[in-house]
């Protein structure tokens, strides 16, 4: 867009983004996807912005723990997925439990 883009959203009136599939279901990673484009941005307020994700196919997604929010970089909007990593304990205990797996068949075999 050539021209100015004004925002009038406010936290008790916000501006909606509804997400759905369109294709291909997006992967539990982090991501960005530039969704406007301007001369200009005016009125931006991320407060006043709220991302509707039930209408993604993936259960992670729609959880709390992915976080979609919009974001302005100069005169561009961008949609952000945030998805937390793992904690450390997690991956350390699946780790663990793999090697056991491992070991026990190599056992078996012998």
């Amino acid at each position: 867009m050539n021209d100015l883009l004004t925002f009038s959203a406010t936290p008790e009136v916000p501006w909606v983004v509804e997400l759905a599939d369109l294709g291909e279901p997006l992967m539990p990673v982090n991501g960005e996807w530039l969704i406007a484009s301007a001369s200009a941005i005016e009125g931006f307020d991320p407060a006043a912005v709220f991302v509707e994700a039930s209408g993604l196919r993936r259960p992670f997604l729609q959880s709390s723990a992915a976080h979609f929010s919009v974001e302005q970089r100069g005169s561009d909007l961008y949609l952000t997925l945030t998805v937390p990593e793992p904690p450390a304990a997690v991956v350390l205990g699946c780790l663990c439990a793999m090697s056991l797996f491992v070991c026990r068949n190599k056992q078996n075999r012998d």
